[in-house]
């Protein structure tokens, strides 16, 4: 198969907003943003799947891990307010116009992200017939969410003819072509994402590769797939979600799993000592553990109430 280089994102910033860490974690978050990193390129490495970090600040990295993968620091823009949701991850718009001069293939991938399983034969195969590759995470059974996907999407690119995909930015595989075409349309839209910031449904890279996607997709000058039925990756939570979840098995099944409300869970497992099945089975404790169950039901009753 042609060679997939794995890529992710560690952006060091005092200000970052992130939702998904929690108030009480807000301080250690650079720590464990780097073990989360370390971690990633571990669980690749055992395959001898090749990662590479981009980072604003590689001084930082190592002051906080011992890491010992390769590194990249490339420039990065600021585009967007210090105090918005999601700050840091509006810089993954300047990884992917990095990537559009890699000619190679390309898997940008989310930090909170392991792999534990084999790679797929269908990822392999993708990788050497060059074919592009995201990751669908909306089924279209709800929809207002169909309704509230579309209305930001016109918002961003002002298509009268958008489809309520959303895809996850936690995967995007693809040659430099491809990327190339994903940065120019973000660039396009962005003064209308910024523009309208505050009123779109999402808040984030995301947003602004959904608006590029469907822009590519409608023009049709370039094909990209979903991997979302391929056993490719999966997106957990172990906390409440308005959907529901199909059983924790399912997810275990994919190459990767994308685990983003255990971002503390994942920076303290030793995935250098463990195997794959010794992974799934600390995650499978951890989510059925007496602890995480009684938070949950608590937070139901507690939203209830309120």
């Amino acid at each position: 198969m042609s060679k997939i280089i794995f890529y992710g994102l560690l952006y060091f910033s005092k200000v970052d907003k992130n939702p998904n860490l929690g108030y009480i974690n807000k301080n250690k978050k650079d720590k464990i943003f780097a073990n989360n990193a370390l971690n990633l390129a571990h669980s690749l490495k055992k395959q001898n799947l090749d990662f590479i970090l981009i980072t604003n600040n590689q001084k930082r990295l190592k002051d906080l891990v011992n890491y010992d993968y390769p590194v990249k620091r490339i420039k990065f823009k600021k585009v967007v307010n210090y105090n918005t949701d999601f700050f840091t991850a509006h810089f993954k718009i300047d990884v992917i116009k990095y990537l559009q001069k890699k000619n190679q293939i390309s898997c940008l991938l989310d930090l909170d992200i392991l792999a534990i399983n084999k790679i797929p034969t269908f990822l392999k195969t993708a990788a050497r017939k060059k074919l592009n590759l995201v990751f669908d995470l909306n089924d279209r059974k709800d929809k207002n969410l169909n309704q509230k996907i579309i209305n930001s999407l016109y918002k961003c690119n002002q298509l009268t003819n958008n489809y309520p995909n959303w895809y996850g930015g936690e995967f995007i595989f693809g040659d430099k072509i491809f990327f190339k075409y994903i940065s120019k349309k973000i660039k396009m839209f962005y003064p209308n994402y910024l523009k309208n910031i505050d009123s779109v449904h999402h808040i984030g890279d995301e947003m602004l590769l959904n608006s590029a996607l469907q822009s590519i997709k409608i023009e049709n000058k370039i094909k990209f797939y979903d991997v979302s039925g391929e056993k490719v990756i999966g997106r957990y939570w172990s906390i409440n979600t308005k959907k529901k979840l199909k059983k924790l098995d399912y997810y275990l099944k994919n190459f990767l799993i994308h685990l983003p409300s255990d971002k503390l869970f994942l920076s303290q497992l030793k995935v250098n000592e463990l195997n794959y099945n010794e992974i799934k089975k600390m995650y499978k404790s951890k989510v059925f553990s007496l602890q995480n169950v009684y938070t949950n039901k608590l937070k139901k009753i507690i939203r209830k109430i309120l």
